[in-house]
């Protein structure tokens, strides 16, 4: 996460692949593994969960 300069609280846009892969949606950062994972919260959709 160091080349990415992310901190926990950090705002992300996800852009999944796919049919509708123009949508971004915002999480925010809550953990990492350095050079293993990246913990965020779950994106929502219309104010609900996806």
């Amino acid at each position: 996460m160091a080349e990415l300069a992310l901190d926990i609280g950090d705002i992300l846009q996800l852009q999944f692949l796919g049919e509708d892969s123009e949508t971004r949606y915002y999480v925010k950062v809550v953990g990492y593994l350095e050079d293993r994972s990246l913990l965020v919260t779950t994106p929502q959709s219309h104010g609900k969960l996806m």
